[in-house]
Formats: C-alpha cells, structure tokens, sequence
C-alpha cells in the first residue's frame, strides 16, 4: 500500500491516517508516476482535484491496475472519454464516484416513482445544499507552500506562480482553475463538484 500526495504536510498525514487505522505504514510518494512504476500495487484510488483525475486513471489502466476515481469524471469532456478508451482497452475495472447510484433508498424511490404514485412526472429541480466553510478573502495572492510541488499540483497546463486570492489552497483550486487562456469558474464548479451528486438523484425517477 502507498499514499500519494504532492503536497507533504497533506501526504505525511494521510501516511498516519492508514497507519492509525490499519496498523499498516505505507509508503510515500509525491509524484504519482513513482507510483506506476511499481508491480505490486493491483488498484489506484484517485482523490485529486477534478483536472488530475484523467492522467492517474489512464496511467493505471496503462500498467494493468483497476481504478476507483472520485466524481466528477473528468474536467473535460474529450478527457473522461480517454479515460474510457483506457478502460476498455486494457480491460480494467474503472469505477467513478457516483456513490448516490448505488444507494438502495434511492433506486427504491425510483421504483415507487415509476409506479406512478406521483402521477407523471413533468419537471424536476435539483440542487446540492451544502454547507462550506469560508476560504476567505484576500488582496494580494498567497505565496507557494514549500511543503507543496507547485508544478505536479497543477499538472501539465501553463499556470501562474502564486496560488489564487484565498486561504484555502484546495477549496480555491476547486473555484478557480486557471490556464494561460481559460479559467472554470465557481458556477461550473457547483455543476461538476456538487452536481454530480444530485443529478443521479433526478435520474432514478420517471
């Protein structure tokens, strides 16, 4: 067992987290290609941020490792259907997080809406009402942690050198993701993040 983080103050964590729970000390890695290289790890769960989702899950299904990816799929349309692709042609097993799917409560509610106990069904509204916590607000960006590999953190897309105008390095990059040319913004990011989970939901009904 391995965890994998790029930054080390999150990474050391999660170290103690399993060895705390399992009574098992994983190994370490900040770059997850380290983790790719190696033959005795059979599955990946990939915990990232949505613009990293794509490559672990391709680079696993590559080297002959089933995948348990968080929602959303991709950032990018073209990008969830290599990860697809990758499945399929070295048929492994890739699950996506969609954990409200496979709720029996809700395939239940489902069936009894399909029954027709509602009458038919028009129109449905749905949204994810949840609290978060402030990632406050800020003039000037904040600098790069040095416990953080700013470059693995962003990926391969060209990117600024200092990390947003909030507090919060995980919660900003989920409300911001910028390139050189093209940011997702925080509407988008309640659609991809939160959305998924509600969607399936409106789904399972008529």
């Amino acid at each position: 067992m391995a965890v994998c983080d790029p930054d080390r103050v999150r990474l050391a964590a999660a170290a103690k987290s399993v060895a705390t729970k399992f009574n098992y000390t994983p190994d370490e890695a900040v770059d997850v290609r380290r983790l790719m290289e190696r033959n005795d790890l059979d599955a990946v769960s990939v915990a990232t941020m949505q613009y990293w989702h794509s490559l672990p899950t391709i680079w696993a299904c590559q080297t002959g490792r089933h995948v348990y990816v968080e929602k959303p799929l991709a950032h990018f349309i073209w990008e969830g259907r290599q990860m697809v692709h990758a499945a399929r042609k070295h048929n492994r097993l890739v699950q996506v997080g969609t954990q409200s799917r496979s709720n029996k409560a809700y395939a239940a509610m489902g069936a009894w809406l399909k029954e027709g106990h509602l009458g038919k069904i028009q129109y449905v509204t749905c949204f994810a009402n949840k609290p978060r916590r402030s990632i406050g607000k800020r003039t000037e960006p904040l600098p790069i942690p040095e416990t953080l590999d700013y470059e693995l953190w962003c990926g391969p897309p060209a990117k600024s050198r200092s990390i947003a105008t909030n507090s919060n390095t995980i919660a900003a990059s989920r409300g911001i993701w910028a390139t050189a040319s093209r940011a997702t913004r925080a509407s988008t990011r309640l659609i991809l993040h939160g959305g998924c989970w509600v969607t399936p939901l409106c789904r399972a009904g008529p």
